[in-house]
């Protein structure tokens, strides 16, 4: 597990073009951060999502974001640009790595760590708190973006295809689960979570629908 301390030389988004001036200006987002980022978020959600917060075991979702990107230790990390573009995903190049990364623990450990991994890639529609941190994973994304990114409005098209792939995807089933459970305050609190992040893409240039997510 000592190759876990890699984390750190492992880059997102490279090759994404609207993150060239922060790269240019010594801006790295790496693995390693970026799993610390989830943590600190699903922290921050928790305090403004009361509604979530009790609908779900918290301390699964962290359990789930913990090791969900270590298996790109192998191969670097297939952005969401590079993905929208129809490069794989690497998902079962990472499933390899992960296997290598837990050999020699305990089986007990070995197992709880990669059913984990498993649960978190592919989460099955009655598992919220899985559904959860696959949503803060990407929201740890639109954050980098935001924040961090160029003008989008040149990268319009393809912003809005990650969008709908990455994050409206996540947000339209996590609140499908949850009014399925009649979790509607918590519903709306992922909508209202979903519909900013729209509004602030739209404002940064993307031609998407901030209402995509509103209810029928």
């Amino acid at each position: 597990m000592g190759a876990l301390f890699g984390l750190t030389d492992v880059l997102r988004f490279q090759g994404t073009p609207y993150m060239s001036l922060a790269f240019s200006e010594g801006y790295r987002n790496p693995v390693g951060g970026h799993i610390s980022e989830c943590f600190q978020l699903w922290y921050l959600l928790r305090l403004a999502m009361p509604k979530l917060a009790e609908a779900v075991d918290s301390n699964r979702v962290y359990d789930l974001l913990v090791n969900h990107d270590n298996g790109e230790l192998g191969n670097g990390d297939v952005t969401a640009y590079s993905q929208a573009q129809g490069v794989d995903s690497g998902k079962m190049g990472e499933k390899l790595v992960m296997e290598k990364l837990v050999k020699g623990l305990p089986n007990v450990f070995r197992d709880q760590i990669l059913k984990d991994h498993q649960n978190f890639e592919l989460p099955s529609d009655d598992d919220l708190e899985a559904q959860i941190a696959r949503l803060v994973d990407s929201v740890s994304g639109n954050l980098v973006v935001l924040l961090r990114g160029d003008d989008l409005a040149p990268y319009s098209e393809i912003a809005a295809k990650i969008l709908g792939l990455r994050f409206i995807s996540k947000a339209a089933r996590l609140i499908q689960t949850l009014e399925a459970r009649d979790y509607f305050e918590a519903g709306d609190e992922v909508r209202a979570l979903a519909e900013h992040h729209l509004q602030e893409y739209n404002i940064r240039g993307v031609d998407i629908n901030p209402e995509t997510l509103a209810k029928k």
